[in-house]
């Protein structure tokens, strides 16, 4: 990794910024003729509940993934695996862990957005629950909202360490503990769920749904340049790098925003 992204920077250069998309571009040269996931995509109404449920199924590099629209009780999960894991959120957002109830409430706002009578400007844009199809372990989570540029959701993943090529330890109850055992491994997880979120919002522009009353006209991504395993992902899914900046309300560390038209 090069040396220009260990420090923290305030403003970025013209140069820094240049260096850090000329090493995106050419990864993403490399990454071009791979073969990518088709996933299987199916909504399902419930009208009496007035909800849509999202179930979608992926195979990738020998593992089949399922994606499901997430669920209030999930919140359970996503805090024991996720939030509460510090590092799962070191390199997420403002990098800090997040408390039960938070965790609670948020899950909750990204399964209410498969609600017909929800409406945040995010309709479908939530999350989803990423288990292993075969042996149904929660493997991680899914986020879509408004990106803040008209047209343009915002996609973002977790998940959970033991899913990681380099696994570091889980955190129970304040202290570590050795990781659970899973009975593969998952290389390309994040790539399977970036192709998969990537058709999904494919059908979401087909369909005419909005985001915050715009049209879908793409999706945008940030990555921190010191997490390869995410904006790598991205590349392999097609997404290109825009811009690189410190985001001020989530840190000083350097970030790769990234897009794709859809």
């Amino acid at each position: 990794m090069l040396r220009w992204i260990k420090k923290a920077r305030e403003d970025v250069s013209d140069e820094t910024k240049a260096a850090a998309i000329k090493l995106f571009n050419e990864y993403a040269e490399t990454q071009k003729y791979i073969s990518l996931p088709v996933a299987h995509i199916s909504f399902e109404e419930e009208l009496d509940a007035k909800k849509f449920n999202v179930e979608i199924d992926v195979q990738y590099n020998g593992v089949d993934y399922h994606m499901r629209s997430l669920k209030p009780e999930d919140h359970e999960n996503v805090y024991r695996f996720l939030n509460s894991q510090p590092a799962v959120r070191e390199k997420f957002a403002d990098k800090q862990t997040v408390s039960p109830l938070a965790t609670k409430l948020r899950v909750k706002t990204l399964s209410d957005r498969f609600k017909a009578d929800f409406d945040d400007g995010c309709a479908m844009q939530g999350g989803f629950y990423v288990t292993d199809a075969d042996t149904n372990d929660f493997l991680g989570m899914t986020d879509s909202g408004f990106s803040g540029d008209l047209g343009y959701p915002q996609i973002a993943f977790l998940f959970r360490p033991e899913t990681w090529s380099h696994r570091p330890s889980i955190v129970e109850g304040g202290s570590v503990a050795s990781p659970p055992t899973l009975s593969r491994e998952y290389k390309g997880i994040g790539t399977a769920t970036v192709c998969t979120l990537l058709q999904y919002e494919k059908i979401l522009k087909d369909k005419g749904t909005l985001i915050n009353g715009s049209e879908i006209e793409g999706v945008h991504a940030t990555a921190m340049i010191e997490n390869p395993g995410s904006w790598k992902a991205m590349a392999k899914a097609g997404m290109t790098a825009y811009d690189v900046d410190a985001n001020e309300k989530w840190g000083p560390e350097l970030r790769y925003k990234l897009g794709i038209k859809l």
